[in-house]
């Protein structure tokens, strides 16, 4: 009966109902890819986090062990001051004159990242960490768990010089 009414109308239920479920999973998959490499703007619950360095005092070994320890927390994508943080992204310079892929960052440094707020706000403040070795060279941290987290800096989509996708022959 239900075969009948579906050639009635011309249409073939599984090829169709296939196609578009197998787009729409490309579709996810894609936006999906596009958030984590940066290329797209992302939203969803986080954290809102001020590092204050008004002594000058924030080093390189600062930032990046709060890019890893947010990372190992679970954060799915970040961005300091307006620079979105990538896999390739190198933090440098010196303290008071620091960069990010290249692109001067200035304190108060202001991280937004997406992930589980309560996480990544205990990877910030256990002993020895971050919090504590920024408050001990003067500076302070400011950590404002929120529902809605906007990481709006996007990066370049980098083509590789070397990888190419593998091809099962």
């Amino acid at each position: 009966q239900r075969a009948r009414q579906w050639r009635a109308l011309g249409r073939r239920p599984n090829s169709d109902s296939r196609a578009a479920a197998a787009l729409e999973a490309a579709r996810q998959r894609a936006e999906a890819i596009g958030i984590l490499n940066g290329t797209l703007a992302a939203q969803g619950p986080g954290l809102e986090m001020v590092i204050r360095d008004p002594e000058g005092e924030v080093r390189v070994a600062d930032l990046l062990d709060a890019i890893q320890e947010l990372r190992g927390a679970g954060a799915e994508t970040m961005q300091i001051d307006d620079v979105r943080v990538g896999v390739s992204t190198a933090v440098t310079g010196q303290p008071g004159d620091l960069m990010l892929d290249g692109r001067p960052i200035t304190a108060p440094y202001e991280i937004l990242v997406i992930g589980s707020p309560q996480d990544m706000e205990t990877a910030m403040r256990i002993p020895g960490g971050v919090e504590q070795r920024v408050n001990g060279r003067g500076g302070s941290v400011t950590i404002t768990q929120s529902e809605q987290v906007v990481v709006g800096a996007l990066r370049p989509l980098d083509t590789p010089q070397y990888a190419s996708p593998r091809t099962d022959d």
